[in-house]
């Protein structure tokens, strides 16, 4: 494919986050109780329409070679055509509240175990243009069932040599920029097309889409970013052991071991392939 130009620029964001905790700790007996909340607010702004002058894409030099020299009859020899419509400023916020507890029992003068949960909730934008012919973008889903577990163990052999294994798992905030796609890609504040040549409406090299073209085009052609109704985040499950040992008062040698595995992690469809000759996926 040979692109004319960069469909990503121009490109302008500014992020500003701001956030606070409080932590509250007591004693009792052989335990130690630590209570904790903290607030996160971002705010993500953004400036770009992607292909927002058009992208033609070419599938050998000969094909653009037609199009660019003496092209009088209009062919379109190209093979496929993107452009994005609409308005290319957005300015989202979004919150998140957090809050956990976590408890560090001293069994024996050995043996410590360490437990905790941690529960978050994300408040998310609704879009303010929703598509009318599809439910789906009128909103961004938000789980309300975060709750991630941790449990350490340490265990002292000797007075030299100590064990540690936890495990946990910790879940990913969505990123700005999904939220961003999710607000703005229901077809209506922004309105992407991908066309080929073929199609009705589709330009001739080098002219793009006016302006107009979101009441011309047939609608079917227009791309739409959405997420699943059960839409979550994704998390991690992490593992960790280790052992220590104190060679001299001073110099100690340990060894660990890390296992971090994802889970949930998204993936797009394009639905309009499903159920279709071939499908379509990352």
């Amino acid at each position: 494919a040979l692109p004319i130009c960069n469909p990503a620029v121009p490109f302008n964001m500014r992020e500003q986050r701001y956030g606070g905790t409080d932590t509250f700790t007591m004693t009792m007996a052989s335990h130690t109780l630590k209570l904790g909340a903290d607030i996160w607010r971002n705010e993500d702004t953004m400036d770009q329409l992607y292909a927002r002058y058009g992208t033609y894409n070419f599938a050998s030099l000969s094909a653009f070679a037609t199009d660019l020299t003496g092209n009088v009859k209009a062919t379109k020899d190209y093979a496929t055509f993107e452009q994005t419509l609409g308005t290319p400023t957005t300015d989202l916020t979004s919150l998140m509240l957090a809050g956990f507890a976590e408890d560090t029992w001293k069994v024996s003068t050995r043996f410590t175990v360490n437990a905790g949960v941690r529960y978050e909730k994300a408040r998310l934008p609704n879009p303010t243009e929703p598509n009318p012919a599809n439910y789906l973008s009128e909103f961004i889903p938000s789980p309300k069932t975060n709750f991630a577990p941790r449990l350490g163990l340490a265990f002292l052999i000797d007075n030299r040599t100590v064990v540690r294994v936890g495990g946990g798992s910790y879940y990913e905030p969505f990123s700005g920029q999904l939220i961003h796609d999710m607000w703005a890609g229901g077809g209506v504040y922004q309105s992407y097309y991908g066309l080929t040549p073929t199609e009705v409406g589709s330009p001739v090299f080098p002219k793009p889409l006016a302006s107009t073209a979101t009441t011309t085009l047939n609608s079917a052609l227009l791309g739409q970013f959405y997420a699943a109704p059960k839409f979550k985040n994704p998390y991690t499950l992490q593992a960790t052991g280790a052992i220590e040992r104190r060679l001299n008062r001073y110099v100690s040698l340990a060894a660990s071991f890390v296992q971090s595995e994802g889970k949930r992690i998204p993936t797009g469809t394009n639905q309009n392939l499903v159920g279709g000759v071939s499908t379509s996926e990352t």
